[in-house]
């Protein structure tokens, strides 16, 4: 005896999947650096771009959480598309130059 109907069962499945893309994305950006960590400590190297990957793996969590949310979040998704929409690229936007006044 089934309970539930087809589209809530998508639906559990779509919270599942953000919830699990929205926990995994932090938990990857401290396990990476963790691990280049342990590996300089190990090996007593000084490996300039791997402690450069630490430093700016960390504030990567802002977009890889961002990116996870509009993967699997059509609400987030829809609104994004729909600012693209509403502000027209045409190429008179494009090639606006500020320029200073020496007034």
């Amino acid at each position: 005896m089934e309970t539930f109907s087809e589209r809530t069962k998508r639906l559990q499945v779509a919270f599942f999947r953000a919830a699990i893309a929205q926990v995994a994305a932090p938990l990857i950006v401290l396990f990476v650096p963790f691990i280049m960590l342990f590996y300089l400590i190990a090996t007593s190297s000084n490996l300039q771009g791997l402690i450069n990957i630490c430093v700016l793996f960390i504030p990567a969590n802002s977009a890889f959480s961002t990116i996870s949310l509009l993967i699997y979040n059509a609400a987030y998704r829809k609104f994004i598309v729909g600012l693209w929409r509403v502000i027209p690229m045409t190429e008179s936007s494009l090639n606006r130059i500020a320029v200073a006044s020496s007034v």
